[in-house]
């Protein structure tokens, strides 16, 4: 009786410790469309990152990345594409702080061609 009971306390411990220690199990994700216009005027070239594929399920990743323990702030996907190329505009995220690791999920240095975009969904992404 006593081992199943420690082993209750010893769960919930760990649990408290989890949720006390500021990040929840998902991030909260809000999203809003916005103009090109609204986009910042300059990103930080240490923290903005685009995303190497032209399509991609943003929640999806943003909740691997929080999962891997790399923190956005703030993304953006461009709803259209004004650039007469293949290329185009990218998902593009800016992290919370600089984490060599995003390339790891095919994520390159650079705002992603954001403005040939004219509208984008922006993600705001908070504990």
């Amino acid at each position: 009786m006593w081992r199943r009971w420690n082993g209750t306390v010893v769960l919930s411990v760990i649990i408290m410790a989890h949720f006390a220690s500021g990040q929840s199990a998902e991030p909260n994700i809000q999203t809003s469309i916005i103009s090109v216009t609204k986009l910042p005027r300059q990103f930080d070239a240490k923290r903005t990152f685009h995303y190497g594929f032209s399509t991609v399920n943003p929640e999806s990743m943003l909740t691997e990345l929080w999962n891997a323990h790399i923190y956005v702030s703030e993304a953006w996907l461009p709803l259209d594409n004004l650039c007469v190329d293949p290329i185009g505009p990218r998902f593009t995220v800016v992290l919370k702080k600089e984490v060599a690791r995003i390339s790891d999920f095919h994520f390159t240095r650079g705002p992603g061609r954001l403005a040939c975009a004219t509208k984008l969904k922006r993600f705001t992404i908070s504990q």
